[in-house]
């Protein structure tokens, strides 16, 4: 049965749910608060150990990163030591939740969503990578004429998806704001115009803008932060405020000229707070608890280009310190995996799994229950204070078919305080614990606000968890989404038609 009832999904990516509700009790985010008021909110359970590039996914699909196969953009090839750059076109495992809406024949607008699919077989447009955090390539989607209209009337991202290569200083971070502010405010009107010219049951968009600003600009926001400027902040006052604020009012906006009967999801998340981090020094502690044997890495590239040695020969250099990397891995028992600064991940050099396996499946529980208790044991050594918050087992936690591409070990460091180097007595000290740019990095956080007819306005009684928000859209229009790891949320889902 076709609900008689609208979608409306909104997400805010790199938004921290702790900004949101003291911004909202301050009356600088108005549209959020009254859709508090009138909905359910409360906060979500994420993924543990993992990033804002694992939680989209599982999302857009309903089903954990065990199973979809996505935890970060660079990811082990199959059987192999080699990395390779995971492409949701046509590596993701699950379709988007979206998609088995548009078969049942519900009518969908899919408007610039993080880490999410392109398609041209859905019942209305879809656009993707066009205004978005760590975009995947260029702008793309269905059908042709809509996106090529996209481009002619708003242009292409000023920031190209990556404002990593947008300075730290002052006058960088405030060109980018700018930029940022009006890339809100562009979406804004194209969303806008979609769903309120056109007949639709589900739409979606989401704003990226705060993801950007958070890892780039943090410490022009938190007075804690060691890069902290005070003077910069009295005259352009806090970056972050000023993009949560244009957020909120296009939410305004939009709720404001979607059907009056729309059921609007909002999710927030993940969080962002400071970047202190141990991932670039997490192979040199691994090295160690293996034995003290050479670093895994060579970085023969790294110091060629320091040296201003030609492109051909730096490009070669990096083809042999691929494969220098991927020999001293299959050497080893265990490596470090690139993953985002919010936690290290270990794989487990695993006879039968890995093709130069050095450890016994008899043997695999003991060197994680090893590697836990190690890196639990490290300290910063200015304060004595631990830097690792968790270790996350995976296998523990997930369940799928595509559990073997996973890491097996999330350390998840402690971000409390900031910590330079790192110290315990299997160890010794390991200096340069720092990030590689980013002064902003994600929390685990995340919150959910749902307004619907018929709900009861409060807080949630129970936590859901990410995997459930496809099922409960899906609920709210009447299509059932079997097999999923997630369900959907009664207090909202109960209230569809």
């Amino acid at each position: 049965m076709t609900s008689g009832r609208p979608v409306l999904f909104i997400g805010m990516d790199g938004v921290e749910p702790e900004l949101i509700r003291c911004w909202m009790r301050d009356g600088s985010l108005p549209s959020l608060a009254r859709l508090c008021r009138e909905g359910v909110s409360g906060d979500v359970e994420t993924l543990p150990g993992m990033g804002d590039g694992a939680v989209w996914p599982t999302l857009v699909t309903g089903v954990t990163p065990a199973r979809h196969g996505r935890y970060f953009r660079r990811q082990l090839h199959e059987r192999s030591y080699r990395k390779q750059v995971f492409d949701v076109d046509t590596d993701l495992r699950y379709p988007a939740f979206w998609q088995t809406l548009s078969d049942a024949g519900r009518r969908v607008a899919v408007l610039d969503l993080p880490y999410s699919p392109s398609t041209d077989s859905l019942n209305g447009p879809c656009l993707i990578d066009w205004y978005i955090h760590d975009r995947y390539g260029p702008m793309r989607g269905h059908p042709k004429e809509f996106v090529d209209d996209v481009r002619e009337r708003f242009g292409d991202d000023p920031i190209g998806g990556n404002s990593d290569r947008v300075g730290k200083d002052g006058d960088s971070i405030s060109w980018l704001l700018d930029k940022l502010i009006e890339r809100i405010r562009q979406k804004q009107e194209l969303v806008a115009e979609v769903i309120s010219g056109n007949s639709w049951d589900f739409a979606a968009t989401a704003f990226t803008e705060a993801h950007d600003i958070g890892h780039v600009a943090w410490h022009l926001h938190d007075p804690r932060h060691r890069r902290f400027d005070a003077a910069w902040l009295e005259k352009h006052g806090d970056p972050l405020k000023a993009v949560y604020a244009a957020k909120d009012a296009a939410i305004g906006k939009l709720v404001a000229c979607a059907d009056p009967e729309a059921a609007v999801i909002v999710f927030i998340g993940l969080g962002m707070g400071p970047n202190y981090t141990a991932n670039q020094i997490l192979p040199a502690i691994l090295d160690r608890l293996d034995g003290n044997r050479a670093p895994v890495s060579s970085g023969i590239a790294k110091r060629l280009r320091s040296r201003r040695f030609p492109a051909a020969v730096i490009r070669a250099a990096g083809l042999a310190d691929r494969c220098l990397l991927a020999y001293k891995r299959s050497r080893r028992r265990y490596f470090a995996l690139g993953h985002n600064e919010n936690s290290g991940a270990i794989r487990i050099n695993l006879k039968g799994r890995e093709p130069s396996g050095q450890v016994a499946p008899s043997e695999y529980d003991a060197v994680c229950d090893e590697l836990s208790e190690a890196m639990m044991e490290l300290v910063n050594p200015a304060t004595g204070i631990p830097v690792v918050s968790r270790v996350v087992r995976v296998a523990r936690e997930l369940q799928g078919e595509r559990l073997d591409a996973m890491p097996d070990l999330f350390v998840v460091w402690n971000r409390q305080s900031p910590f330079e180097a790192v110290e315990s007595p299997r160890v010794g000290r390991i200096e340069h614990a720092l990030p590689w740019g980013r002064t902003g990095d994600h929390s685990p956080n995340a919150m959910l606000i749902a307004r619907c007819a018929g709900v009861t306005a409060g807080e949630l009684r129970t936590k859901p968890r990410v995997v459930d928000v496809a099922p409960t859209i899906a609920a709210l229009l009447g299509v059932p989404l079997p097999g999923l790891d997630g369900r959907p949320i009664k207090e909202i889902a109960s209230t569809g038609s």
